[in-house]
């Protein structure tokens, strides 16, 4: 019986697909050497310490939303966390009747503790004043 060279192609095709082969099962052993190694550091996170929630800062840019300001902040202050670590800026640039609808609404949240600012910019008023 004589030998018959493979066709170059199918010789090509069939090292791609044994390379595809390696690479999968490297990616396999790897998993689950990592599902392994996760599954020891939980005894490990047991000692860990829990600082609590951190500080956080809310800012709402807002920009003639007079409908939507009211929906956004009330949102903004029932959000389930503590008051004391939350401050919340309040960032207008309206040109309408919304500036003064948050101002309002702002002040109501002030009185009930929330740490809240109503913020403008300068250039905003200008462009109120000078045409």
């Amino acid at each position: 019986m004589e030998f018959v060279s493979p066709n170059p192609f199918t010789s090509f095709i069939f090292y791609v697909f044994l390379s595809c082969a390696v690479i999968v099962i490297a990616y396999t052993c790897n998993f689950y050497y990592l599902a392994f190694l996760s599954g020891r550091r939980k005894e490990i996170q047991e000692d860990t310490v829990s600082i609590g929630e951190p500080t956080i800062t809310i800012q709402l840019p807002i920009y003639n939303e007079k409908y939507v300001a009211k929906r956004l902040i009330n949102s903004v202050c029932e959000l389930d966390y503590p008051k004391q670590k939350m401050s919340i800026m309040v960032l207008d640039d309206s040109d309408d009747n919304t500036t003064k609808q948050v101002a309002e609404l702002v002040q109501d949240y002030k009185s009930r503790g929330f740490d809240i600012s109503h913020i403008r910019r300068g250039t905003m008023l200008m462009k109120t004043i000078l045409p």
